[in-house]
């Protein structure tokens, strides 16, 4: 983190933090900082982080920073000048039908199934694995264009099954070569994952390891998931072919 000034407020706080100054005194950093990737990376890095940290606050008084701190995240990124940012719609997939039908179930419990054309329009659809996207039926499939993103959620659990993953990531990345994919892999068996990354390779597929560190059990809030074994979030894109030096 090369701003000085971004560092300057991080210590302030990281020192007035292990002071035990209540949370509604302590001296936050600006919006324009808390909207800082790195920036937020090392807030929780460094001051929630308790196998990094030696001697960390009482839990209580760590759960109510951490309640202001996310309080004041939300703040920073809620601008209006912005709303070029908004999420023009979600869908929720899985390969089980039994599976879909739940993620519906879940989405109307938290009042999320909206048909207000204005918002977000969470649906969702069965996506199989190893099976053709059809480019020319896929808005009339899943109610929506060519997605932009592509989030994973433990999805790299089985040999078998990756040669199937990756050939669905192919077919999305055929769909838009721009597409970033998110995967959040929960690493069980080492050579497991490394497999992904092998079938990665050989689809010409690039990847990056981006350094976020889980949320201690005892500090979450929601999504609640266990830390004992390790979680990595991954990004993966579409390698881009060289461009020829000599090409007018």
């Amino acid at each position: 983190m090369d701003n000085l000034r971004n560092v300057s407020q991080l210590r302030i706080l990281q020192r007035q933090y292990f002071q035990l100054v209540e949370p509604h005194l302590l001296r936050w950093p600006d919006d324009a900082t808390l909207k800082v990737p790195e920036v937020q990376s090392w807030l929780f890095t460094n001051l929630f982080d308790t196998d990094r940290i030696a001697s960390p606050p009482p839990d209580r008084y760590q759960h109510r920073v951490l309640k202001v701190l996310i309080s004041k995240l939300e703040a920073s990124i809620n601008d209006t000048e912005e709303d070029h940012l908004a999420v023009a719609g979600i869908v929720a997939t899985d390969g089980d039908e039994a599976v879909v039908d739940a993620i519906k179930t879940n989405i109307f419990l938290n009042g999320l199934d909206t048909n207000d054309s204005t918002g977000c329009q969470v649906r969702t659809a069965a996506l199989k694995w190893g099976w053709p996207v059809d480019a020319t039926t896929f808005s009339e499939d899943y109610g929506m264009e060519a997605p932009d993103v592509l989030l994973g959620a433990d999805v790299t659990y089985d040999k078998s099954v990756i040669p199937r993953l990756a050939a669905t990531l192919r077919e999305f990345f055929e769909l838009n070569p721009a597409l970033q994919v998110l995967i959040s892999a929960t690493i069980r068996n080492e050579q497991t994952f490394e497999t992904f990354l092998n079938a990665c390779r050989r689809n010409g597929f690039s990847f990056e390891q981006i350094d976020f560190p889980p949320v201690q059990e005892h500090l979450q809030g929601g999504p609640f998931y266990p830390t004992s074994v390790p979680i990595q979030i991954w990004r993966v894109t579409k390698r881009q072919a060289a461009k020829d030096p000599f090409a007018y």
